[in-house]
């Protein structure tokens, strides 16, 4: 269900796809060879799927009464790539009540490896929301940027409906355990599947809370 809620990632320099949804899976797709169908654990899931982020599969319906199978850990942000020099391809991906993770991309063989977490509290919904600053694919300049409720992780009130307080944080991308900066309560509202931009310096935040907020380097 809602298998779209993420929006997809087109890999630079490849035919791939990669996307998730309300399952909690990311999917590769060739977008020149479309998707093939296979059985997986009793379930209808495309046969080349990378990598099944943890689900606790629940039993829903839709509005014809019809059974579905959904987990709880909802992808709804797209994933963010960057391809470093030491490490290679990286697909970052923040699921609801997750921590945000990192997956090392096998280009070749399609597969992906666990790579990293972050050690800050897990997202309520609807996950957190990612950008990627780097100075191309020098080691040690790559930024993970996110924006998130600012609420207990068990709290599942949607933002859009119930204003709350938003939160960034900004990691190295080759560590994730390392949390190099964060924005306290400076910056208000949290605004639901906005992501960040950065550029020159200055990281961009647009919120609820009816003002654009940017973040920037002092001066002397």
């Amino acid at each position: 269900m809602d298998l779209g809620g993420s929006g997809p990632l087109l890999v630079p320099g490849t035919t791939l796809i990669i996307g998730g949804g309300k399952r909690g899976i990311l999917y590769p797709i060739d977008r020149d060879a479309g998707g093939r169908y296979a059985f997986r654990q009793g379930h209808k899931v495309y046969s080349d799927a990378l990598e099944t982020i943890e689900t606790h599969p629940v039993r829903c319906h839709d509005e014809q009464g019809h059974d579905h199978i959904q987990g709880h850990h909802h992808i709804m942000a797209g994933p963010v790539y960057w391809e470093s020099a030491s490490a290679g391809p990286i697909v970052y991906v923040s699921a609801e009540k997750e921590q945000v993770k990192a997956y090392k991309v096998n280009l070749v063989q399609r597969t992906l490896q666990s790579f990293q977490q972050t050690n800050a509290p897990t997202s309520p919904h609807p996950g957190a929301i990612l950008s990627l600053s780097a100075n191309g694919s020098r080691d040690g300049t790559g930024i993970l940027w996110t924006v998130q409720q600012n609420r207990a992780p068990n709290d599942h009130k949607d933002p859009f409906i119930t204003p709350a307080p938003g939160i960034i944080r900004a990691y190295d991308a080759q560590n994730l355990s390392r949390e190099l900066w964060d924005s306290g309560t400076t910056l208000g509202t949290f605004a639901k599947f906005t992501p960040l931009t950065v550029a020159n310096g200055k990281v961009y935040a647009p919120t609820f809370s009816g003002r654009l907020v940017v973040y920037g380097l002092r001066t002397p």
